[in-house]
């Protein structure tokens, strides 16, 4: 199989783990503060990769270059991407969350094109405006209700709504970035021991932050079967999508990895609607399909 297929298959996979993450996440609410999840689901990773990196790689460590442009990665892809996807999620629901962050491909194709270099075709300019234009769709609040914002509930829905899609434009950027960054780290070093570090450097920020924003004992989720299950489900597939991103990633470039991770929508929205009921409207429906459609043109270029 030539490398172009395996980073596609890779990417889908990537995309699944994705819509799954939202899934859970969804279903975690306001049980566990979106910081200390962050935190949890990374310990969980690292400890699956530990394993896998010690004996594919001999426990290799990596030099202190590529270790800064992992740190730099963290910083964008998880610290500040993951943790603020997970707080739209809460504020917006997953079906509108999703779609909205996942249509950073078009950041990434365009962060790529002027940080590595790669090829900026018709193609690609066409499925970034698909994907912008989709993003403006889905981020209009279903049912007109803005202008109906009469009383403090509905004035309160309408700035929840408005924060909500800014952070989830924001985990955006943020993942285009990283996406990018993590490129440049996989000159130097292997796929599986990037992912490690990877984990394990977001595992010490966000329990840094953690322990001083939202002050969560530990044991508010060892004790509590259904955290301690959601969170370590969280891991487990945060563990599948970090190291098929990052071979996704050697294998056909920030561009178009980024672009098959983002088709995520495609399971997170009828998984949000079916169970959840979340609600969304003829626009969001439009916006979604064209922000899909954006990823694919970009593929195709």
């Amino acid at each position: 199989m030539d490398p172009a297929h395996k980073g596609l298959i890779a990417g889908l996979a990537v995309a699944g783990f994705s819509a799954t993450t939202s899934l859970l996440v969804r279903g975690i609410g306001g049980r566990i503060p979106p910081i200390t999840l962050n935190a949890w689901r990374c310990t969980v990773a690292a400890v699956i990769f530990l394993p896998l990196w010690w004996s594919t790689t001999g426990a290799a460590v990596p030099d202190v270059h590529s270790l800064l442009w992992i740190g730099l990665s963290v910083m964008f892809s998880i610290v500040l991407g993951d943790t603020s996807f997970f707080m739209a999620i809460k504020r917006i629901g997953m079906s509108r969350a999703t779609p909205i962050a996942k249509s950073y491909p078009a950041f990434a194709v365009l962060f790529s094109w002027i940080l590595l270099g790669e090829a900026l075709t018709s193609f690609k300019l066409i499925g970034v405006a698909l994907a912008i234009t989709g993003t403006a769709l889905m981020s209009q609040r279903p049912g007109g209700t803005a202008a109906l914002a009469v009383d403090e509930e509905e004035r309160t829905r309408s700035r929840d709504h408005t924060i909500g899609v800014a952070i989830a434009l924001g985990t955006a950027v943020a993942w285009a970035a990283g996406a990018v960054v993590l490129k440049i780290s996989l000159m130097t070093a292997s796929v599986t021991t990037v992912s490690l570090f990877k984990t394990v450097i977001a595992g010490v920020m966000l329990w840094s932050i953690s322990s001083q924003a939202e002050r969560v004992p530990v044991r508010d989720v060892l004790y509590n079967r259904t955290n301690i299950l959601l969170a370590g489900a969280t891991g487990v597939t945060l563990a599948g999508a970090a190291l098929l991103l990052v071979y996704s990633i050697s294998m056909v470039g920030a561009g178009s990895a980024s672009v098959y991770s983002g088709l995520a929508p495609l399971f997170a929205v009828p998984m949000g609607v079916l169970i959840f009921k979340e609600r969304m409207g003829v626009k969001a429906i439009i916006g979604c399909i064209l922000a899909v459609l954006g990823i694919i043109f970009v593929s195709m270029g």
